[in-house]
């Protein structure tokens, strides 16, 4: 007698159904991208963030040891201050604030490096915000030059022609050989009222490809690469300007700044720029009206 197989069927998946699991699942990839994009960023610019407390605490040990804050060094050409094989100190050494401040980030087997070719080649973590690039180098004079994303504060330029500022700017930064190095006592309008160090403003079709203003590395002295001014509000990073000499950032809300306090803030692109450059500005005696 013939057995009945209806016992035995199995029921699998039809065409519509699997297409309607796909699609849910893409949906649901959809719904969670953006979140989880949104959460890569928040730690990248926590990161950052914390890059810059470490830069400002760095730039105050450097105060405690020598009684004044790092200089802004004196060019971008010049070769390291060096005596009997030891670094000079602000206010005589030719390179910027940067490398002044390596002893003081965990970086003084590189700052005593005796050969500038290998100084100037070494990149730093610290010195990169990781919402714009990874550590990037430039081929400069050839040379290999470790880049940066962060910039003292030179103040306000107070005469345009001179391609890299006049030294005499009033920041928070000093060019060294033109105007007095910086103490916590000729900060007149108050460390917590003035700029130290911010983002810099690069063009984003030059992250990975280095061009003017970010083109000599970490260890250049007064130069666009290491200083910008206060003359205009920070920008979001375009590519309307291959070159630029103010702040900027690749965050969408705005730009970080490391105060002379070591207080670490963002600051909008909407700014007043008024605002902004009295923040730029260590001694003009200009009330502030900013709710950080």
């Amino acid at each position: 007698m013939a057995r009945s197989r209806t016992g035995s069927l199995r029921h699998g998946f039809t065409i519509i159904e699997l297409l309607v699991v796909i699609a849910v699942i893409g949906v649901m990839v959809g719904l969670l991208l953006p979140a989880v994009q949104s959460a890569r960023e928040s730690a990248r610019y926590t990161k950052c963030r914390n890059h810059l407390k470490q830069i400002s605490l760095g730039i105050h040990l450097h105060e405690n040891q020598y009684k004044k804050f790092p200089d802004g060094g004196l060019d971008w050409q010049s070769p390291r201050s060096m005596t009997n094989g030891v670094p000079e100190i602000t206010p005589n050494q030719n390179w910027g604030w940067m490398y002044q401040i390596l002893p003081f980030v965990e970086q003084g087997a590189i700052y005593s490096e005796q050969s500038d070719a290998v100084v100037q080649a070494n990149t730093i973590g610290l010195f990169f915000c990781p919402s714009r690039r990874s550590e990037a180098t430039n081929i400069h004079l050839g040379g290999t030059r470790a880049l940066n994303d962060y910039a003292a504060n030179g103040g306000i330029r107070t005469n345009p022609t001179a391609h890299w500022g006049d030294g005499l700017a009033g920041g928070f930064m000093a060019r060294s050989q033109y105007s007095s190095v910086a103490t916590p006592a000729s900060i007149l309008d108050g460390l917590a009222n003035t700029l130290m160090v911010g983002e810099k403003s690069v063009n984003e079709l030059h992250y990975h490809v280095a061009t003017c203003a970010d083109n000599e590395g970490w260890t250049s002295g007064w130069d666009w690469d290491v200083i910008r001014w206060g003359n205009q509000s920070p920008e979001h990073d375009g590519n309307a300007q291959p070159c630029q000499s103010w702040f900027g950032s690749a965050h969408q809300g705005g730009c970080l700044f490391a105060f002379g306090d070591g207080s670490v803030h963002t600051i909008t692109y909407s700014i007043d720029q008024t605002l902004f450059q009295s923040l730029s500005h260590r001694e003009d005696g200009q009330p502030l009206a900013l709710d950080l």
